[in-house]
């Protein structure tokens, strides 16, 4: 009797074991279930900000043109565009029940140009990026080799023969460039590449030779101020209040040394010109909440860490409206 009761407690042990472990294979199924549900939930939330995102700066790409193309009256313009005034090269930001926008028409003439800037501007940024004397050269007479339409080979350049023997080849333009991203098909950019965005720096369509120190992009105001972040503070400053900058200001931002070095370079009330880089960003907020300013120490970002998107569309104004030349975008 007594080993009867032993068998069936061990039959008893031996089931409750195997319970426990079906109970631990059905949980951890569950739990992985739970991940892949919680992970497919947040992908799709991901995409659908993404989308919102993009949706809202690209309507900041079109509130842009609109201020571009608008000559309204003083005072009739709707109060939350934040402003009466629309100054090019200033940042504007509005904050919608679904997101955050913030947008940047800034004239192409406040980047240099790749066509037109003389020697002395294009050898004074290269120095700044921390090019030696003759790496300098092999950039300058490769770029000139390049715009040029013939086949011989200035002394530190490079032509057909050389551009052709790269991995992959190509062939050199012959000719004014066409597109900023050129520059780092030149000999010798090599070492340059990842520091700066082409597209920021460089321009192909600006009309004047100078540069619009009322316009300038971000990477060309640094190079002016030779890195001091004090003058690019100062100047966001002044395009925030409004009005066209002058050349006392200028030699205030930039200090009296570096303002006599590239005093022949600058412009000062040059007349609007017709090309426009517009920098357009949107945010979409999560679960229809309204969104909030960023908070000092914040990401930076515009919306409190949430994903957004950046459109970067150049435009040439017409006489009757305006046509797109190049649109790019990217995720923030």
């Amino acid at each position: 009797m007594s080993v009867g009761i032993g068998r069936f407690s061990d039959r008893r042990g031996f089931a409750l074991l195997v319970v426990i472990v079906v109970l631990l294979l059905v949980s951890l199924l569950a739990s992985q279930l739970i991940l892949q549900v919680r992970a497919e939930l947040r992908s799709a939330a991901n995409s659908r900000e993404a989308t919102s995102g993009r949706l809202l700066a690209e309507g900041a790409v079109n509130l842009a043109l609109f201020r571009l193309l608008d000559k309204p009256e003083p005072g009739s313009e709707p109060e939350w565009l934040g402003t009466e005034e629309f100054s090019p090269g200033r940042t504007y930001e509005t904050v919608l029940p679904i997101g955050k926008i913030e947008y940047t028409a800034r004239d192409e003439s406040g980047k240099i140009n790749l066509n037109a800037s003389t020697a002395g501007l294009l050898i004074m940024f290269l120095q700044y990026q921390g090019l030696k004397p003759e790496e300098v050269a092999v950039v300058l007479d490769s770029l000139q080799d390049w715009r040029d339409n013939d086949n011989l080979v200035r002394l530190n350049g490079a032509e057909l023969d050389y551009y052709e023997g790269l991995d992959p080849p190509y062939i050199p333009r012959n000719g004014n460039f066409e597109d900023p991203g050129e520059f780092f098909l030149l000999r010798g950019t090599e070492i340059l590449r990842g520091r700066f965005d082409p597209y920021e720096v460089f321009t192909v369509h600006a009309s004047a030779n100078r540069l619009n120190f009322d316009s300038l992009s971000p990477p060309v105001l640094e190079f002016l101020v030779n890195g001091d972040q004090d003058g690019v503070s100062q100047y966001r400053q002044l395009k925030e209040a409004g009005g066209r900058l002058n050349e006392a200001q200028a030699q205030q931002l930039m200090g009296p040394e570096r303002y006599a070095q590239l005093r022949n370079y600058l412009g000062f009330n040059q007349k609007a010109g017709l090309f426009y880089s517009i920098v357009a960003k949107g945010w979409a907020t999560a679960g229809g909440a309204p969104a909030q300013p960023d908070q000092e120490g914040g990401s930076g970002d515009g919306a409190g860490g949430r994903p957004g998107v950046a459109i970067v569309a150049l435009v040439r104004l017409e006489k009757d409206g305006f046509n797109y030349l190049s649109w790019r975008e990217k995720y923030l």
